[in-house]
């Protein structure tokens, strides 16, 4: 019989047979190193260990194709003409000012964006853009 399949005899659910429960005061360790784990609550590894795994797997920029390069390039560029207030930041075509995210029209131009909520950005409120 397969152990995922089997249901606990405490009752719990059989999906979240994978999932680990902590009690208070119990010490959390990293799955890679087995030190202290110092990170948040449902997260794996220690710092230092999720730091080298991003080093390990993360591609490099030179090591990008020439348009996701363009693409980091123009969202990083954005970012900092924010930052430094010279692109304002305008509320969503439904009104929501919480939540924003720059959404680029044209990866040429970083400062051709409009602001877009996060209910908008993935399709939960379909609202045309004024």
């Amino acid at each position: 019989m397969d152990s995922a399949v089997v249901s606990v005899s405490r009752g719990v659910p059989c999906g979240t047979l994978g999932r680990r429960t902590y009690r208070r005061g119990q010490k959390r360790v990293c799955s890679r190193c087995g030190g202290p784990r110092d990170r948040g609550r449902h997260l794996a590894f220690c710092r230092s260990c999720h730091n080298e795994y991003a080093r390990e797997t993360r591609p490099k920029h030179r090591e990008l194709s020439d348009e996701v390069r363009q693409k980091a390039n123009c969202r990083s560029y954005t970012n900092v003409m924010i930052r430094r207030g010279d692109i304002k930041v305008t509320p969503c075509a439904c009104g929501s000012s919480e939540g924003l995210h720059a959404r680029h029209h044209d990866y040429s131009n970083p400062f051709d964006v409009s602001f877009v909520c996060k209910a908008c950005r993935t399709g939960v409120r379909q609202v045309a853009a004024a």
